[in-house]
């Protein structure tokens, strides 16, 4: 697991993982909303005390961006040998090359198109059909595993400053209450001014 040297280390804190589909040194707010982008909870970085859900999101949005980049050169109804063409040529670069390379080793897993195996590949149940003794299959395996980037740090943080999307928010601190009154009042006053101008 890669930890993000400009991370300070406490002695006390939170510790958190983020999952992203990218590499890097280190978190750069200049690069907030390149990831899922959705920033649900307000404009920030965002992390997860449990590994798995961070490991999640690392790879959910990995293969969204694999999918996006094949997208541009991978037409869904390319046969096995227009792609391996298409691999000898070097059009495909970096993460889907390796993808596609080891989807090639493991005769597209016995998909008629190499766009169907990239879908199976991102489809943990799909995938895990498949032999795991092969070596072209655990290859392909190694390869899904191994895109994106997991990331630990341990935030120095007051826990009554965050948001606990397991706990209703009635039992959650006073700051963050305040703050979700002012939010449904908010909301409140937009679906008014809404009902008003219809």
């Amino acid at each position: 697991m890669a930890l993000a040297p400009n991370i300070q280390r406490f002695a006390k804190g939170v510790r958190a993982f983020h999952g992203s589909p990218h590499k890097f040194e280190q978190f750069d707010i200049s690069r907030m909303g390149t990831g899922e982008g959705a920033q649900a909870f307000g404009y920030g970085l965002y992390f997860a005390e449990a590994e798995d859900v961070a490991r999640a999101y690392r790879q959910n949005l990995s293969a969204g961006k694999i999918f996006d980049n094949l997208a541009k050169d991978l037409d869904p109804d390319y046969d096995a040998v227009t792609v391996d063409e298409m691999l000898e040529e070097g059009v495909f670069k970096g993460d889907e090359r390796r993808l596609l390379e080891a989807l090639q080793e493991a005769d597209y897993l016995g998909y008629d198109r190499p766009y169907q195996a990239v879908g199976a590949v991102f489809d943990r149940n799909t995938l895990d059909n498949f032999d795991s003794a092969d070596p072209a299959v655990q290859k392909v395996k190694e390869v899904r595993n191994s895109l994106g980037a997991m990331y630990e740090v341990n935030l120095n943080i007051d826990l009554d400053n965050v948001l606990d999307w397991n706990t209703p928010v009635y039992q959650q601190c006073r700051k963050l209450k305040k703050c979700g009154t002012v939010l449904v009042l908010c909301m409140r006053l937009i679906l008014t001014l809404t009902l008003i101008m219809s």
